[in-house]
């Protein structure tokens, strides 16, 4: 029986082996072995050479679904190998295989280029998803982007996703869009904006805070010694909200 387990200890083998002696090995008539593939398997962990061993069979891969991709991506990702990720695995592999990547897999890689630090990369990516894969990215992958932008201390390019992008493509902010944007200013330190998001922004947009929304301004305003306006967002703001505080 040809498992898939078996794929992965043999491709783990054949790793070590040719980026020892950079040759193109082969234990198996299935497998296709060549260094640069090796250095692949070599980073991805166990779960990784597994679901690489079985991409790299020449017909096994056409049996996959989207979900067996985006977990090869997630994996991949989470290794900060993200342009191996969108231009081999998605690019190449998913479009031979004729699978189509969907709203997980983009999210996937935006999520990957912003753990690399690579938010320009994500940005062009969401930008281009529709043209280059076929795919709508939905809101979460925009809220990945401020996300982005607002680790960089970029409050502006932050805003611009919602004030500008999020309308070019009609679709709606949520909550958790607020809130990306709110942990953004809150961790510079401007509470003020902060708090005008919540009371004026978010309501013009139909979205209501939330748990995460009065914690992240409630940490805020104790870690900048405000301790009167944080007892009073716990008293009275989250009171009249209905939601409870969430500590960490």
């Amino acid at each position: 029986m040809f498992s898939l387990k078996r794929v992965g200890r043999a491709a783990l083998l054949l790793a070590r082996r040719s980026v020892v002696s950079a040759k193109r090995t082969c234990t198996d008539s299935l497998v296709t072995c060549a260094p640069r593939d090796a250095r692949v398997r070599m980073t991805l962990g166990s779960q990784g050479q597994r679901f690489f061993a079985a991409t790299t069979v020449d017909n096994s891969s056409s049996s996959w679904d989207v979900e067996s991709f985006n977990n090869l991506v997630a994996i991949t990702t989470r290794k900060r190998r993200t342009n191996h990720a969108q231009n081999t695995i998605v690019d190449e592999r998913m479009r031979l295989s004729g699978v189509a990547p969907n709203q997980k897999t983009i999210g996937l890689l935006v999520d990957g280029w912003i753990r690399e630090g690579q938010v320009g990369k994500a940005q062009e990516l969401v930008f281009n998803a529709r043209r280059r894969f076929n795919v709508v990215p939905d809101v979460g992958a925009y809220n990945s982007l401020i996300r982005g932008w607002a680790q960089r201390g970029n409050m502006l390019r932050a805003e611009e996703i919602i004030s500008v992008h999020l309308k070019r493509v009609r679709m709606k902010p949520d909550t958790a869009t607020f809130n990306q944007l709110i942990l953004g200013y809150a961790r510079k330190g401007d509470l003020e904006r902060a708090e005008q998001i919540i009371n004026q922004e978010m309501p013009k947009a139909s979205c209501a805070p939330n748990t995460a929304t009065f914690t992240i301004l409630v940490h805020g305003f104790a870690k900048a010694g405000n301790v009167q306006r944080a007892e009073e967002i716990v008293a009275v703001d989250m009171v009249n909200a209905k939601v409870r505080l969430r500590l960490k």
